[in-house]
């Protein structure tokens, strides 16, 4: 699916509106045993076989909202971990073998967006990762009232999940 270019100044005001931190360019190196969509348990693994530690954050995606006229764009930011090596490295281990789930990238690296406080909601001894935040990136009135809703049903659906620990 290709993006329009988004410019970096885009990205920025919407990763200042989820983290203070500012917005990375990592390395994608997935192990050949990661599992796709299980980040947090692919960084614990890789902490338990090589040292270091966890960085949690956000990952970049887009998405065109095929049901209003022009398929305008949205932005959304998926919670994630990825690896930071005892040198101090951030690696993202985690494979994304499903071209549509693969966060935005800049050759080879991808947009990663640091949040301290974003650690995961442990459930029955799980990591649930925190809600998907969604973004319109143009004043169309009809795509910010989607992305209001997909904010609604995606932070009630998290509210439902944990509410189960």
């Amino acid at each position: 699916m290709p993006v329009r270019s988004l410019p970096d100044a885009t990205l920025a005001a919407i990763g200042k509106e989820v983290s203070q931190q500012a917005i990375e360019l990592v390395a994608h190196r997935p192990e050949p045993w990661a599992q796709p969509t299980d980040c947090f348990r692919n960084v614990a693994r890789k902490i338990a076989e090589s040292g270091g530690s966890a960085q949690c954050g956000y990952t970049f995606h887009h998405r065109f909202a095929q049901k209003i006229e022009g398929l305008p764009l949205y932005i959304y930011l998926t919670h994630h971990a990825v690896w930071v090596s005892p040198e101090g490295d951030r690696v993202d281990v985690t494979p994304y073998p499903d071209p549509r789930h693969a966060p935005l990238d800049h050759s080879k690296k991808i947009k990663f967006l640091p949040d301290d406080t974003a650690d995961p909601i442990v459930v029955r001894g799980q990591p649930i990762p925190l809600p998907l935040r969604f973004f319109a990136v143009d004043d169309n009135p009809e795509l910010k009232a989607y992305v209001a809703e997909l904010n609604r049903k995606e932070q009630e659906a998290c509210r439902n999940l944990a509410s189960q620990a």
